[in-house]
């Protein structure tokens, strides 16, 4: 079941593709709109950080009939990496270290989140959930916590290394959630209904 979603035909783009010849970029709605002249049932789903200038609201349908959006509820996916557990493997591995260089790239943590975060990650305080929603990790914090360690020029398309490194229930259940809906949007899963009651029965 889990793997289903790896049977279905996808095709990414970037929210905006490039222009050319001085024209304008043609946006998702519109791309989609000339793919379905030849694939009338291909199904689309925008994903938006949650500081995207498009305001449209979360709708996951599970059809071709209308667009389909996601929206992270944090800043941006890469603040979901902010796990201590996970991103000590990830620093450890990387460097063949333990101790010293990884403990100060951990407490690069702190100076944004305060030392608390790290206990309790995955249900922040309303001061640090208000961090996580507007402040872009993948700037802020994460370059910090690489040069620290020793890893200079870290690229950020390489952040999928953290990823790699979580165990099941380090991850974020908003996460585990977005990616139910992602299955249910491409007809590879069930509908997960509400976050309220995937966790509940997560």
């Amino acid at each position: 079941e889990a793997l289903r979603l790896m049977t279905v035909r996808l095709v990414r783009k970037s929210s905006r593709a490039p222009s050319s010849d001085g024209a304008a970029g043609i946006g998702t709605g519109r791309h989609w709109a000339l793919l379905k002249l030849i694939e009338p049932g291909m199904r689309a789903l925008e994903l938006l950080d949650g500081d995207s200038v498009n305001r449209a609201k979360e709708r996951v349908v599970g059809s071709a009939e209308r667009m389909q959006y996601l929206r992270w509820n944090y800043c941006e996916i890469e603040n979901y990496l902010l796990h201590p557990a996970p991103l000590r493997r990830f620093l450890e591995r990387q460097t063949s270290l333990v101790g010293g260089p990884v403990d100060e790239a951990l407490a690069e943590l702190d100076q944004v989140l305060e030392p608390s975060f790290r206990t309790n990650p995955l249900s922040p305080s309303r001061l640090q959930l208000q961090w996580l929603r507007s402040v872009p990790a993948s700037k802020e914090v994460l370059p910090a916590m690489m040069q620290v360690a020793g890893l200079n020029q870290f690229p950020k398309n390489r952040y999928f290394e953290i990823a790699l490194r979580f165990a099941p229930d380090e991850v974020h259940p908003e996460v585990r959630h977005k990616l139910a809906l992602l299955k249910f949007a491409f007809g590879a899963g069930p509908d997960p209904g509400s976050y309220e009651s995937f966790i509940a029965h997560a």
